[in-house]
């Protein structure tokens, strides 16, 4: 299934989509007489996009006939609308069916089986309608190799999020081109400010958990159960400390917000979320 799931992140690649499309069909579909293929609730999406973009006949008809194999009351991968069980106070940022409840770069994102899907000709800032001071927010992404964006939060809607407000990185951290960035570029790094641990992100193609902590000036960043940044603002705002690319608050005034937009800044990577949560914190609140 993991197979699939990687080939099946090409299928919005012009260069790459018959050749995905291809595997996906050998991966999904039965190759000898006893072999049932793939029918878990994952495989019935990823096959239809085959058929959508295909334009080999055989393929098609394959997908198709795998497709009427799978069970009809098996259901897709997605997102979970709404918060999960056990997290008392979470409320979803995402409907799984449109852009209800975000502005901005609306056409560069599409609700795609209840996935919320960065485009590889799309992506864009686009953030949500509502401005959030001190929250959790929880969510779920998959990388495609190479793939860039990142999570704003605190942001204004105009200027540069990874300045007029705070920009987290959401970055492929495996991928060549990326080999000599600075250590506040990578995933997960408050940019240009604190520069986030590695080695905590799962395989590309793989689903990853993060779970963003901002309260007051105390930013924390954890990723697949990993604390991979937890810092203090306050000596950044106060000038007692150098941001981690020398430019200080000057640079970066979005350090002294109080509050803004959440929002994801697409790079021309295509890229899926799932999951989203957010439980605001009162003031004086603790993390739960």
């Amino acid at each position: 299934l993991e197979a699939l799931r990687l080939v099946a992140s090409y299928l919005d690649d012009r260069g790459l989509q018959a050749s995905a499309a291809a595997s996906a069909v050998r991966i999904a579909c039965p190759q000898r007489a006893r072999d049932k293929g793939l029918r878990g609730p994952e495989v019935g999406p990823i096959l239809k996009k085959v058929i959508a973009v295909t334009r080999d006949g055989n393929l098609r008809k394959k997908a198709e006939a795998q497709l009427r194999r799978i069970p009809k009351g098996a259901k897709g991968p997605q997102g979970e609308v709404g918060a999960k069980g056990g997290e008392e106070g979470f409320v979803s940022l995402f409907n799984g069916k449109d852009m209800a409840g975000w502005v901005g770069a609306v056409k560069g994102y599409v609700a795609e089986n209840g996935l919320l899907v960065c485009l590889k000709k799309g992506g864009g800032n686009l953030f949500t309608e509502k401005e959030y001071a001190d929250f959790i927010l929880r969510f779920e992404f998959k990388l495609t190799p190479g793939a860039n964006n990142g999570l704003g939060i605190r942001t204004p809607l105009r200027g540069n999020p990874a300045y007029a407000g705070m920009e987290l990185q959401i970055l492929d951290n495996t991928a060549k081109r990326y080999a000599k960035l600075r250590p506040y570029q990578f995933h997960g790094s408050i940019y240009g400010v604190v520069p986030a641990k590695r080695g905590h992100l799962k395989p590309v193609g793989e689903w990853n958990a993060q779970e963003v902590t901002a309260k007051g000036t105390r930013i924390t960043v954890k990723l697949n159960g990993a604390t991979i940044v937890d810092a203090d603002l306050a000596p950044f705002i106060n000038g007692e400390k150098k941001t981690a690319d020398g430019g200080g608050v000057k640079r970066h005034p979005g350090l002294l917000r109080k509050t803004g937009h959440i929002g994801f800044l697409g790079h021309g990577a295509r890229i899926e979320f799932r999951n989203l949560r957010i439980k605001e914190l009162q003031p004086g609140a603790g993390e739960m």
